[in-house]
């Protein structure tokens, strides 16, 4: 027992379905689900960096490349248990691109390569990828009495402005399109091996969606995005609501509570006043 992965064939855009088995079956488990393929380092799927699981678990990847053979490899993080197979393989054949929600898996478009590579309704043309630039930071400065700048420069950046300009032949097309443009707040486009300017997967900012209509049905999309990093999404929970301080403090004043500490550290740490004291200072002891 391990790791196993299969297609997800019921997913929206292809998707990939891990099962992950032979951990502790008497108490929780924390597993990281890591992907790589050739050319690109290891990366975490997305959600899967620690997932509590006890027994085996199971964890779909929204976002796998396509096209290219992609390695799996689950990392026990906590447990008594290790599976006694960590890595497994899968690949997804495809010749078309995907652009998706990266955050609603319902959200997603397929998007052939070229109208005669079986294009389907929605096809880029040769407009698309027809520049990539790569930015690169930099400041100079000139030293006084020099002829010669000194500059420092940052690292090159990921292509920006990436022109993806698209066709879509139908007015359901162009509606699904308009939709998840529209409502993405940050996108993914996933492209097979033929679209090597690009990574595998590609996370898109500042996506701009200039459409011009060119029948009742058809219009061309001049389309263009920044590559940046994935999102990650922080969810916060209150450890401390208001009326739990009320309580706590009731009765008391400014001056019978203050110890020195920052509002920053009240905020982090409300019980860590001398409870004992000022319940003396409350009760007038």
């Amino acid at each position: 027992m391990g790791i196993a992965a299969q297609i997800e064939l019921a997913a929206p855009a292809p998707a990939v379905g891990i099962t992950i088995s032979g951990l502790d079956e008497t108490a929780p488990s924390r597993v990281a689900l890591y992907r790589q393929h050739a050319g690109e380092g290891r990366t975490v799927v997305q959600g899967a960096s620690d997932v509590s699981m006890t027994g085996a678990g199971y964890v779909v990847d929204y976002l796998p490349p396509l096209g290219r053979v992609v390695t799996y490899t689950v990392e026990v993080l906590e447990g008594a248990i290790v599976p006694a197979v960590l890595s497994t393989q899968v690949e997804i054949e495809t010749q078309a691109a995907w652009l998706q929600d990266a955050l609603n898996p319902l959200l997603a478009a397929e998007i052939g390569l070229s109208r005669a590579a079986g294009g389907g309704d929605i096809w880029f043309t040769t407009g698309a990828l027809a520049r990539l630039e790569r930015h690169i930071a930099a400041q100079t400065v000139v030293p006084m009495g020099s002829r010669y700048p000194v500059i420092m420069e940052g690292t090159r950046q990921a292509p920006a402005g990436i022109p993806l300009t698209m066709i879509t032949a139908a007015a359901e097309a162009g509606s699904r399109l308009r939709t998840l443009l529209s409502e993405s707040q940050h996108l993914v486009l996933r492209v097979p091996p033929r679209m090597s300017q690009l990574d595998a997967v590609v996370h898109l900012g500042d996506v701009q969606m200039p459409e011009e209509p060119l029948t009742d049905s058809m219009s061309r999309w001049l389309v263009t995005g920044t590559q940046t990093r994935g999102p990650r999404v922080g969810v916060y929970t209150a450890l401390w609501t208001y009326d739990d301080i009320a309580a706590l403090y009731a009765g008391a004043t400014y001056t019978d509570v203050a110890d020195g500490r920052t509002y920053v550290e009240w905020q982090r740490a409300p019980e860590d006043r001398g409870i004992a004291s000022l319940m003396g200072v409350m009760s007038g002891a």
